[in-house]
């Protein structure tokens, strides 16, 4: 029945084939669509509220994409010259004309706050009188230290050899966001739609949103995607760079995700151009090592690359991001789809080589039909079986791990359909007589080495039958029931190596980490992570954390209540964080704008010796401060006087016995000292700075404190009542409010509102790229809030850090869901084909210990657990169950013969067990070829599968020959014995 619907089927093979062809060729056509992308935002669900809160705190405060430049001197010397503030100032100028840049950071592009001739304001580092000479490069290097808290490591390094800047991208096009529009309209019209009572009007808007989006999507595809676009642009500032550098002598080095992912997309293409070819010959190697022949070389390989390739461009035919696992997929489907072929050909040479007499078209078309007719179940089973194990990773909520999963699982599914289909369209097509001739003909070829094989084969064997020795074979069966008995051979034995195993794997399991850095994909021998790492060295640091600041309304960012628990938390967590290189927020720009208002001598002190009352310029002013300041962002000494209006209900009202410290300060710069006096100072400012463990920047910057000079004593959060000529605490959030008015416009990246913000975000600056270390101190940020802050406020991380730490959690519930699923799944087809539960249990039971030992092979060689590295596991089910069923079937066809287990055991070794080693040794060398990857995570996916591929096939042939034999299960007995049991 079986032979005569196969011969119906192939009635018409060349149709087979022609349709093989065009559908290859109907999907090749879209690989050029394919996107090579490798950005954190393309690998995290969009659907995730880390994801939303990304996009909502970048609407309210600005891109947090951006391009990191550093430029440096070659030989070391100083880089505050005009010479080199003139190319960042021509390599920004030219680079904001770009349209899908945000804003820029850099020496000549940055805020700062100051005294001007009596007038307060925030205006840029290097000012508009800036012509280069020496007194205009000395004020830049004292604005420099004056407010180290804001550019140092942000601007310029430690030793002034070199300058960086921050270009901050727009995440979206226009196009982006008006598809993104669109489709929430359209989501909401078509709630609309189920209630309204007239639906014409809505179905027309409807069909009219439905058109907008269309034509949306027709231009995305032709500008192609934000990534695309951000890569578009990082060419462009490649090439400023390049022009306004040549010939200054700087070295020049780019970091930030567009950058990574660049980096990355060049990878990825050396990588498919070198690893497909590499895997292609081995798998011809191994495929010649098989048949000797071409239809055996051939036939099995070209199933694989036209599955790759249907498989492939099914992802640029979907839009679907091809990412660096993405890559990993034509290597899966080369080193394990061929399986399929190789069998249905084994078969077929089987069949030819058993005819008898004269070979004709009738003969031979049996033999085609029979081979496949004997193989198809066994085929078609060990395909289900890896399918379930790739098919697994699909309930990862990670994008390109649920690609991965359906174009893998499609791979071997096309690779199976085209063993059963295409290999034989092509077989039935071919002149028999010339398909025999030549198959013999090329064993003729090889007779002669063969012969002088066979003959020094034949003198072992019989040294070893004359010594008592068996054949190749029966020595080889023998070997491996000789491992077996050794490690599972009894009870105690059996026991003691699953002890062993679990106790090995859960020690390893201890010493694993998660952790999903990108930049950990990359060796720390390339350029780009050598330029990562020089500039996490030598500045604040290339990974960017961001904390988001909520009150419950408007204005309750000003209470300094809440600013001086944010200014406490942002010294907590730099000083138990070493790898924090710097924090900025509000609080820099209230504590510097404070530090400013209070430079001693920066206004006339009153000659009024009254102690009574405020008696410096700073005090009379404050007795009118209200919150009506104008808008020009700055205010004279002249205005300080008349801040705010007589009837003003937010004016702060001085305390009665208020004295302004300034007096005293003012005095005491202006006095002579004597030696013991300095002395004092000293020594005080030496305690306070921490004695023998003191810096001398921290002795100066307390001396500074002591007099006040510069106003350094006023760089705080406005909240000790005695220092300003308030009655309250609560009265200091006017003075907070009167300073945002003097920044307004400045302030756009840390709060939401520039008079009553509701909203704070606070940039912490790493230069650590481990998602653990990022989760450490997220949890720390958030302990402290917690403890610290008034009622009624909120704190959450977000930014790329966050990202990558919240993927760590994606990870390990993905892994545990997929896990289960697939050993399930397992558990479910063993069941199943062999009608047993136990049986099902038995065959689940190597392929965990074989996860586990993967993972313990991870921990203790020190290789991160994550989203690639995840997908072992999987690839451990899909492959290693077939050395499973592979025993387990052989052993009940020989359980059937005999009643002796001992004998059972070694014809099953015999029979399947040099079989198992070399599909294992096939696969594991296939899988080796991803060592020479360009991504160190690449090489350690190769070394692991090849692990893996040991491990499955030798608990294949250890623990379940330890439990049968020792169990002798029911369902392995045939069904006549069990009966007369």
């Amino acid at each position: 029945m079986k032979k005569k619907f196969l011969k119906t089927f192939f009635r018409y093979p060349w149709a087979i084939i022609v349709a093989t062809l065009l559908l290859t060729g109907f999907f090749g056509f879209f690989l050029k669509n394919l996107a090579l992308e490798n950005s954190l935002r393309s690998f995290f669900p969009q659907k995730d509220t880390s994801y939303d809160l990304l996009t909502k705190t970048e609407d309210e405060f600005g891109s947090m994409l951006s391009i990191g430049i550093t430029l440096e001197t070659k030989s070391g010397t100083t880089i505050l010259t005009p010479e080199y503030i003139d190319v960042v100032r021509k390599i920004t100028d030219r680079t904001l004309e770009l349209p899908e840049v945000e804003d820029i950071d850099s020496v000549t592009h940055i805020d700062y706050v100051c005294d001007e001739n009596g007038s307060i304001s925030a205006t840029q580092l290097i000012p508009d009188t800036y012509t280069g000479t020496d007194e205009d490069i000395f004020q830049l290097k004292s604005r420099l230290a004056e407010w180290h808290d804001m550019y140092n490591r942000v601007i310029v390094n430690d030793d002034s050899t070199g300058f960086q800047m921050q270009i901050s991208l727009r995440p979206k096009s226009d196009e982006t966001l008006s598809l993104e529009e669109n489709q929430a309209k359209l989501a909401e019209l078509t709630e609309q739609a189920k209630t309204a009572d007239n639906k014409t009007e809505i179905n027309a808007e409807i069909a009219k949103t439905k058109s907008n989006i269309k034509e949306i999507k027709a231009q995305v595809r032709k500008l192609g995607t934000d990534i695309m676009r951000q890569q578009k642009v990082l060419a462009k500032v490649k090439q400023i760079v390049n022009e306004e550098t040549d010939g200054h002598h700087l070295n020049v080095k780019f970091v930030g995700e567009p950058v990574l992912s660049e980096e990355s997309k060049q990878f990825m293409i050396s990588d498919l151009l070198v690893l497909i070819p590499l895997v292609i010959v081995v798998v011809l190697l191994s495929l010649y090592m098989s048949f000797k022949t071409v239809t055996g070389m051939l036939l099995p390989l070209c199933t694989v690359l036209l599955s790759t390739i249907i498989s492939v461009g099914m992802m640029g035919f979907f839009g679907i991001t091809f990412t660096l696992i993405s890559s990993v997929i034509p290597v899966s489907l080369i080193a394990v789809g061929s399986a399929y072929g190789i069998h249905v050909l084994s078969h077929y040479y089987i069949a030819i080589n058993s005819v008898e007499g004269e070979m004709t078209r009738e003969k031979y078309e049996d033999c085609v039909f029979s081979g496949l007719n004997e193989v198809i179940v066994a085929v078609f089973l060990a395909g289900i079986t890896t399918i379930v194990g790739f098919i697994s990773l699909i309930t990862s909520p990670l994008g390109p791990l649920h690609s991965f999963a359906v174009f893998t699982a499609v791979g071997v599914s096309l690779s199976l359909l085209l063993s059963i289909t295409f290999i034989p369209a092509v077989l039935l097509l071919k002149d028999y007589r010339k398909a025999v001739k030549r198959e013999r003909n090329i064993d003729k070829l090889t007779a002669k080495v063969k012969a002088k094989m066979e003959k020094a084969k034949r003198r072992l064997e019989l040294a070893k039958i004359q010594r008592g020795g068996k054949t190749e074979a029966e020595a080889s069966g023998d070997t491996l029931y000789s491992i077996y008995k050794f490690f599972c051979g009894s009870v105690p034995r059996l026991v003691l190596t699953s002890i062993i195993i679990i106790v090995l794997s859960f020690t390893g399991l201890k010493v694993l980490k998660i952790d999903t850095a990108l930049i950990n994909y990359f060796p720390k021998n390339c350029d780009f992570r050598k330029d990562v790492d020089h500039i996490d060295q030598q500045y604040a640091g290339s990974n960017c954390l961001f904390f988001v600041i909520q009150g419950q309304e408007k204005g309750d960012i000003s209470n300094p209540e809440l600013l001086k628990a944010v200014d406490n938390m942002e010294h907590y967590l730099a000083a138990n964080h070493e790898n924090i290189g710097k924090i900025v927020s509000f609080t820099t720009f209230i504590k510097r704008i404070n530090q400013v208002w209070h430079v001693p001598g920066a206004q006339p002190v009153s000659s009024n010796e009254s102690s009574d009352s405020s008696s410096s310029g700073f005090s009379d002013g404050w007795d009118d401060w209200g919150s009506d300041f104008g808008t020009d962002n700055s205010v004279s000494s002249d205005d300080w006087s008349n801040w705010g209006t007589d009837d003003s209900e937010t004016q702060t009202s001085p305390a009665k016995d208020f004295v302004d410290p300034n007096i005293a300060y003012s005095e005491q710069l202006e006095t002579s000292m004597t030696t013991k006096e300095i002395l004092e100072l000293f020594h005080k400012a030496y305690v306070e700075a921490g004695g023998q463990y003191a810096s001398v920047e921290d002795i100066v910057n307390q001396l500074m404190k002591q007099v006040n000079y510069n106003g350094t004593a006023y760089y705080e959060i406005p909240y000790d009542t005695s220092k300003y000529p308030v009655a309250t605490r609560e009265e200091l959030k006017n003075v907070v409010e009167n300073y945002l008015t003097l920044l307004s416009g400045s302030l756009d990246r840390f709060i939401d509102d520039d008079m009553n913000p509701k909203e704070m975000r606070i940039t912490c600056q790493l230069r650590s790229h481990s998602s653990e270390e990022s989760g450490i101190i997220i949890a720390d940020a958030k302990n402290y809030a917690a403890e610290h802050f008034p009622e009624g406020y909120t704190l959450e991380a977000t930014g790329s850090a966050q990202m990558e730490h919240r993927m760590t959690s994606m990870i390990v519930s993905s892994q545990i869901t997929s896990l289960a699923l697939s050993l399930f799944s397992v558990f479910l087809i063993i069941a199943i084909s062999f009608r047993s539960c136990w049986a099902g249990l038995l065959g689940a039971i190597p392929l965990a210990f074989s996860i586990l030992l993967n993972y313990m092979t991870m921990g203790f060689c020190e290789i991160n657990l994550d989203f690639i590295t995840s997908i072992i596991a999987s690839v451990a089910v899909g492959v290693g169950i077939d050395y499973t069923i592979h025993f387990m079937t052989t052993y009940r066809e020989e359980r059937a013969k005999t009643d002796n287990v001992v004998e059972v055991l070694k014809e099953t070794f015999r029979k399947s067990g040099r079989g198992i080693l070399t599909n294992a040794l096939a696969v594991g060398l296939g899988f080796l070829v991803l060592t020479l990857s360009k991504f160190i995570v690449l090489r350690y996916i190769g070394i692991l599968v090849a692990i893996v591929m040991f491990t499955s096939s030798f608990l294949a042939m250890t623990i379940i020959p330890g439990i049968l034999n020792l169990t002798d299960p029911k369902f392995m007995r045939p069904k006549e014995k069990n009966e007369n049991k």
